[in-house]
């Protein structure tokens, strides 16, 4: 097959981002050619692939029309079998659908955050985008992350569950890899001062309010447990989450940090997952931090409590505003015992959830979606 990926980035920086990249890269491995239609990627070194620029605009609220008018001018001049899209800006035969941009918007529950997401240019126009990509676009199916993503479709746009099929997000376990990284987890801990005995619970979320760090560092600050130790990663105000820790006490057990690729060492580093958040479609980093062997507490929400068994992989909360069930799921996997089981048991729980058990799923997808529409277009042709 000749296959064309759409999505404004393609590296495994990001979550969507790591979603097409891991695609292309299996997809060429399987002996498919494929065409990447992105404004940034992490190039794969395979004659079976290659990569289309679609410009891009130093304006974030801008981009999404930009990319799509780029994309649509782009495609215009290339036929290929098919074609998949992956966000609300995308084109494509197929539409991979992480989560639904109108959803996460809603979830917030503080209305004066709600409604200035709401009214910014940026979000305004990929909501008008997603509206108008699942209400009127020219697609055949929909691959979405959970059912949950597809009862959001259904309850918001009208589509169709028939329109949907479920295909779980996926891990490398060659990148993430425990053994693999151990060295360099001891290293950071090293370098971070992490002393002996310590015990790090790692964040990493870009947007922190909604994936619940003031929560996790309000939880940290009543335990008042001195060998507890917060990571946060991929953090885009860094001072104002510092400036918080200090407030409570805990600004010398706190280490916030940027973006950070490769992310890899520091769940090595690590010796549990905390991710009190509000809304995910399926959260990429719980199924790494899973491969790199930590147990996970996260809210009780779709793909977390597909991934997770409470008290066997990691411990799953049910209000994840909550600084009391925070605290509470903290102090068990402060519990030595308690944790070595969990971390025992983290990995090969989620055994059967790589990459390449995801799109073979996917690929018979995209085989049956080529094979209906030429049957279709034989039957129009004939009569």
């Amino acid at each position: 097959m000749d296959i064309a990926l759409n999505f404004p980035g393609c590296h495994r920086h990001g979550g969507v981002e790591r979603i097409v990249y891991e695609c292309s890269r299996y997809l060429v491995g399987k002996g498919h050619r494929v065409t990447i239609y992105a404004q940034e990627w992490e190039p794969l070194p395979h004659p079976d692939i290659s990569y289309q620029l679609i410009r891009s605009s130093p304006s974030a609220w801008l981009n999404p029309t930009l990319y799509y008018r780029g994309l649509k001018s782009a495609l215009s001049s290339h036929h290929h079998d098919l074609i998949v899209g992956f966000g609300a800006e995308c084109i494509g035969d197929i539409i991979w659908t992480s989560s639904v941009h109108r959803a996460w918007i809603s979830s917030d529950l503080n209305w004066m955050t709600h409604t200035a997401r709401r009214l910014h240019p940026k979000h305004q126009i990929i909501l008008k985008m997603e509206k108008r990509l699942f209400t009127q676009g020219d697609w055949s199916k929909l691959i979405v992350s959970t059912q949950a993503v597809a009862a959001d479709l259904n309850r918001l746009y009208g589509v169709d569950f028939g329109k949907t099929e479920v295909v779980p997000n996926g891990v490398n376990f060659q990148e993430f890899d425990p053994v693999q990284y151990q060295w360099m987890g001891n290293r950071i801990r090293r370098h971070l001062s992490i002393p002996e005995g310590g015990v790090i619970a790692l964040f990493v979320g870009y947007d922190a309010e909604r994936k619940g760090l003031p929560t996790m560092l309000q939880a940290a600050s009543t335990i008042k447990e001195k060998r507890l130790y917060l990571i946060a990663v991929g953090l885009r105000n860094i001072r104002q989450y510092r400036l918080l820790a200090d407030q409570l006490g805990i600004g010398n057990r706190f280490i916030a940090l940027a973006p950070i690729s490769p992310i890899t060492p520091y769940y090595a580093a690590a010796d549990f997952f905390l991710l009190p958040t509000r809304y995910e479609a399926m959260c990429l980093a719980i199924l790494e931090a899973l491969a790199m062997g930590l147990p996970v507490i996260t809210s009780n929400i779709p793909g977390a409590k597909e991934a997770i068994t409470h008290l066997e992989n990691g411990l799953l909360i049910s209000d994840p505003r909550s600084v009391a069930e925070v605290v509470g799921t903290i102090r068990i996997l402060l519990d030595d015992e308690i944790r070595h089981r969990m971390q025992a048991n983290a990995r090969r729980s989620i055994a059967n959830w790589s990459w390449d058990q995801v799109f073979r799923d996917a690929e018979q997808i995209f085989i049956t979606t080529i094979q209906e529409r030429s049957a279709c277009t034989y039957l129009e042709g004939s009569t």
